[in-house]
């Protein structure tokens, strides 16, 4: 009975031991997906390891294969498969692809480029595709916008995409152009002017709006009288701006002895 029990006793230490090598073999072998080993193996922790061995595993990989270097890897323990930190290449660099680049035009306010070849990869220029600067706004006179007779606002308008910009000016003068007369309007004009250093294109620029003046209506003065023998008398008046003329005539006559006849 002892000499069994006994002989259970050495088979299950045996069996223990067994187990204990293997989950240690397993743990040896179970290498992170960063390259290094797993923070529970307890074989590698225990390895003198030997960073010599190049191998070409995904997990080892630092960097791929680019246009202008090759495929970078770190090597591994040859006994427990960790990764070092010494690193080596395989392979070589992928070079350039190149691809045709067309022209760019500039615009006003973007860069364009001339005709030239890159990589389709990278996207590094090969050749050409030189920066082709900002045209900048090519602004011209368009139109004008008054307030009142006291403030001009100008707009201008960019001849090549078609932007506008507006610049307001309070320097404003008027004359008389054309004189009012009795029968006619006249016209005053203001002139709004826009200095060179406040304009979109560095120009001076004036612009004018005009307003009515009222005509004036004949200014009458009786001027002379003929008479009709002593029934009619036409009177005579004439304008003192414009020389213009106008008869009366009237029958509404008195008369009176202003100076008495004498015998001689």
């Amino acid at each position: 009975m002892i000499r069994k029990l006994l002989g259970k006793l050495a088979f299950l230490s045996l069996l223990c031991i067994i187990v204990t090598g293997t989950v240690n073999f397993a743990n040896a072998a179970n290498v992170s997906s960063s390259g290094g080993t797993s923070s529970s193996s307890s074989y590698s922790s225990r390895c003198s390891h030997s960073y010599t061995k190049k191998s070409t595993l995904v997990k080892y990989l630092v960097s791929s294969a680019t246009c202008t270097s090759p495929a970078k890897y770190v090597k591994s323990c040859s006994k427990c498969g960790a990764a070092g930190s010494e690193t080596f290449t395989v392979g070589k660099a992928l070079g350039h692809s190149s691809t045709n680049v067309n022209k760019k035009d500039a615009g006003c306010t973007t860069a364009g480029y001339k005709n030239g070849t890159k990589c389709s990869r990278c996207g590094v220029i090969l050749s050409g595709c030189q920066t082709i600067a900002a045209l900048g706004h090519n602004y011209q006179y368009s139109s004008v916008t008054w307030d009142g007779y006291t403030k001009a606002t100008l707009t201008y308008k960019c001849s090549r995409c078609k932007g506008t910009k507006d610049v307001s000016t309070t320097d404003i003068d008027n004359e008389v152009t054309t004189k009012a007369t009795c029968t006619k309007a006249g016209t005053r004009t203001y002139t709004a002017t826009l200095k060179a250093s406040k304009s979109p294109n560095n120009t001076k620029k004036t612009v004018t709006k005009t307003k009515s003046i009222s005509k004036l209506d004949h200014d009458y003065k009786y001027s002379s009288v003929s008479w009709d023998e002593y029934a009619k008398a036409t009177l005579k008046y004439k304008c003192s701006r414009c020389d213009d003329t106008k008869k009366v005539a009237t029958t509404s006559i008195s008369s009176e002895v202003t100076t008495k006849a004498t015998c001689t």
